[in-house]
């Protein structure tokens, strides 16, 4: 169940580069279809190796319930933040 408190941090988030709204982002939904599937045990932030410091740090493996919100607002890549999400599988095949 979604908390009321984080939805309306998320209304107020917009990315720098296009403002659109977090919650409307193509980043918000895949994160939210990789924390609902019971396969995924984890979930991973891939960035490039040319990506800015600000995406450098949040690069790693992340329990669900403590995956940064993507794309980074902060990042200074000209087109905006290129970092993404990854599963880390329980299973590969049921």
């Amino acid at each position: 169940m979604a908390n009321p408190e984080t939805n309306k941090k998320h209304e107020a988030r917009t990315t720098e580069s296009n403002k659109v709204p977090f919650q409307q982002h193509p980043a918000s939904k895949i994160l939210e279809q990789l924390k609902a599937n019971p396969r995924v045990r984890m979930i991973r932030i891939i960035v490039p190796t040319d990506a800015c410091p600000v995406c450098r740090q949040v690069e790693g493996e992340y329990e669900k319930n403590e995956v940064p919100e993507l794309p980074t607002l902060t990042c200074s890549k000209p087109h905006g933040c290129c970092a993404f999400y990854e599963p880390s599988l329980i299973e590969v095949y049921p």
